[in-house]
């Protein structure tokens, strides 16, 4: 009689596990994304549009009391680069990547409903990088070119 305790019988078990972790990881990853590109518009998206419409002691303000506002506006070179290299690694893993959800139906919806988040928030990643990335790097150049 053969033994159903054996590995082998618990192989599928252990692989539905690991399909449940791996779209976990994955939902983390878009949530990772952006937080790292949330910095991107507080440093310096923010505070040019507030100091666009008249709030520049609001600015001083911000500065001085989140301490490490002014770290990241002074590093702003740095964090867009890493902020953009996080943000192509996260569209190549999940647009180019292909990603295969288990057979188990729970599983399946819990996969699919990953992958539905991961585009969500790797596109709002990408636009708040964007703007950031408009604000602090070409909008100034467009209004000393335009002399606005």
């Amino acid at each position: 009689m053969p033994d159903l305790s054996s590995s082998s019988a618990k192989q599928p078990i252990q692989s539905l596990s690991d399909s449940a972790n791996q779209a976990a990881s994955t939902k983390k990853w878009g949530w990772l994304v952006l937080f790292t590109a949330l910095p991107t518009l507080t440093c310096c998206a923010l505070p040019l549009l507030l100091v666009s419409l008249g709030f520049g002691s609001v600015v001083a303000a911000m500065f001085n009391t989140i301490p490490g506002l002014a770290f990241l506006a002074g590093n702003k070179i740095w964090m867009f680069g890493i902020s953009g290299l996080l943000i192509a690694a996260a569209s190549y893993m999940v647009f180019v990547r292909p990603q295969a959800c288990p057979a188990n139906k729970a599983l399946a919806e819990q996969c699919m409903s990953a992958k539905v988040w991961n585009k969500r928030l790797l596109v709002a990643s990408a636009i708040i990088w964007s703007i950031g990335f408009f604000s602090s790097y070409i909008f100034p150049y467009l209004i000393e070119y335009f002399g606005l």
